[in-house]
């Protein structure tokens, strides 16, 4: 029986680095279309926080950013009640709620999600993994470490898909 197939579960830093910065669709012009169909596979995801940070921006291409991920069918994953259970363990491991450190915003959502659905999903997230100072102020490298959640960087995504991008 072959492998199943990876699937990913995004974050906010590495759909604005794709989009803003290293992959803009004004260079990279099929990206866009691989990425949405990736979404309509069921194989790319993403959290409502992370909906949130995105739409939040004043940033212009952040806003057609925003536009785009609202316009792909089934993108963001609705929160349920296993998932708050989960996310309420990561922060309680890794968020300091005294000292304004830790785990915050839309990465426990996406953690907990990656975390649930199973071995072969991964957090892409183009955090740098903290060197030494995680228990400090861990982030989605540290935490995913931490717990056993795969963990890579947009480019590897791209590998992963083996995509040759024109």
């Amino acid at each position: 029986m072959p492998e199943e197939a990876p699937r990913y579960c995004i974050d906010t830093s590495s759909l604005i680095k794709w989009w803003d910065e290293d992959y803009s669709p004004s260079v990279f012009e099929g990206l866009p279309d691989r990425m949405a169909a990736l979404i309509s596979e069921g194989r790319l995801r993403s959290v409502r926080y992370v909906r949130d940070e995105i739409k939040d921006s004043a940033d212009e291409k952040e806003l057609t950013l925003a536009k785009w991920c609202k316009a792909q069918n089934d993108f963001y994953l609705d929160d349920d009640e296993e998932l708050i259970l989960e996310v309420r363990g990561i922060m309680a491991m890794f968020q300091n709620p005294k000292k304004s450190l830790g785990i915050s915003g839309a990465d426990p959502f996406l953690i907990a999600r990656a975390k649930l659905n199973g071995s072969n999903w991964f957090i892409v997230s183009d955090e740098n993994p903290s060197n030494g100072n995680g228990h400090k102020n861990p982030n989605i490298p540290f935490v995913c470490a931490q717990i056993g959640v795969k963990h890579i960087r947009f480019f590897d995504m791209l590998l992963m898909e083996a995509w040759k991008l024109k």
